[in-house]
């Protein structure tokens, strides 16, 4: 029995000495939640127009195409619950900040970042590098992912795929990996229907939270639909899209100071400038900046 005992303790020492050091190692791999965490944290109180929402507008809007000074803390996956969170966190911190743009697409108001498949992998990132509360003692050794990310590291890959404001790089057309088809856009657009109406309420709770501290503060809100291919618009739910436009006015209504950019059919974008059939890519996203600023970039 000693013996066991024995052979167990020397099992569990080193494995208390190595995990602390691994967990460490990944954490100090560089990350886009990492990167724009760190961004707020020291220039937060630079900042005068701040880019919210999911892949849509991270992939979208390059701050570096700005004169004022912008920065894009949105994130694929990102809903408006975590937008809001990061909002409130460094609110005060941002004594510059002129205007916010936060992104509403077909799928934002019925979805839910838990909902997803990954889920528990996203918050778990919320919390280790943006300081989510519910999961912010969760540990880099529980994602599935860390040996995945280990290996790029070891391997001198970029493991941060956006540039330092924030704006993500990788979608290039060389890396497309799907064909731009109606199969496919049919496909994506399943995906993003009717994920879960009950959202809504609490979705349309966090924008009217949002539209009250613009107001409040002399903050300009832009509500903000990014491009998307015909192919992807024409399987969309006509309910659904109803929906979003719907809620959009009613903010409008509410909000009359509250700007709305409709980009979803603009026609000086075509397939060229697609990644897939609902996200640009950079050549679009740079294409797409330079429509933008010329309408909210500041003096």
């Amino acid at each position: 029995m000693k013996k066991f005992i024995k052979n167990i303790i020397l099992f569990i020492i080193p494995l208390l000495i190595i995990l602390p050091i691994v967990e460490i190692y990944l954490r100090s791999i560089p990350n886009a939640y990492k990167l724009k965490n760190l961004f707020m944290e020291n220039h937060a109180g630079e900042i005068e127009t701040l880019v919210f929402g999911s892949s849509h507008t991270y992939h979208a809007i390059n701050p570096i195409l700005f004169k004022s000074k912008c920065f894009n803390i949105a994130y694929s996956s990102q809903d408006l619950k975590r937008d809001v969170f990061l909002f409130d966190r460094f609110i005060e911190n941002m004594s510059s900040l002129k205007q916010i743009v936060i992104a509403i697409s077909y799928h934002t108001l019925p979805e839910m970042m838990e909902d997803f498949s990954s889920s528990e992998t996203l918050l778990k990132y919320y919390g280790i590098y943006m300081d989510y509360p519910p999961t912010r003692f969760s540990l880099e050794l529980t994602i599935p992912q860390w040996k995945n990310k280990f290996l790029m590291h070891v391997k001198g890959e970029n493991t941060c795929k956006c540039n330092y404001l924030g704006f993500g790089t990788d979608y290039t057309i060389e890396n497309r990996k799907k064909d731009l088809n109606l199969h496919n856009a049919n496909i994506t657009a399943k995906y993003h229907t009717n994920k879960n109406p009950s959202h809504v309420k609490e979705n349309m709770a966090i924008l009217y939270h949002f539209a009250n501290i613009c107001k409040e503060k002399n903050i300009k809100l832009i509500i903000l639909t990014t491009p998307v291919t015909d192919l992807y618009s024409s399987c969309l739910d006509p309910t659904q899209l109803n929906l979003m436009h719907k809620s959009i006015n009613e903010i409008l209504d509410t909000y009359p100071e509250t700007i709305y950019l409709n980009f979803m059919n603009d026609k000086r974008f075509n397939h060229n400038d697609f990644y897939d059939v609902d996200h640009l890519n950079t050549n679009g996203a740079q294409k797409f900046t330079t429509i933008l600023t010329a309408i909210i970039d500041l003096p």
